[in-house]
């Protein structure tokens, strides 16, 4: 069970692994939550998710006038930068 309070980063939940996929994992101070399914062999995203929510969902989302708090992102600059972000990432096939 996922707590619906933010975790203590160093004891939270951070994600989970099977033998077919692993669940990465990860809740800002205000709630919002990230969650990345990958191959079982790709390193924890936790510091990966942070900077996309520091660097990509802040800028494009958060600052965002139109933004509605919990309502789908239609955001095309959002979605392009963290398209463009994950295809750079070394664990991206």
């Amino acid at each position: 069970m996922i707590s619906p309070k933010p975790m203590d980063p160093k004891t939270g939940f951070h994600c989970f692994k099977t033998s077919a996929y692993k669940l990465h994992y990860y809740e800002t101070l205000s709630c919002i939550k990230f969650i990345v399914l990958t191959d079982p062999n790709t390193p924890d995203l936790r510091e990966e998710l942070k900077k996309i929510y520091s660097s990509i969902f802040v800028e494009y989302v958060i600052k965002n006038p139109l933004y509605q708090p919990n309502t789908v992102v239609k955001s095309e600059m959002f979605i392009n930068q963290l398209n463009q972000h994950i295809k750079q990432l070394t664990w991206y096939l």
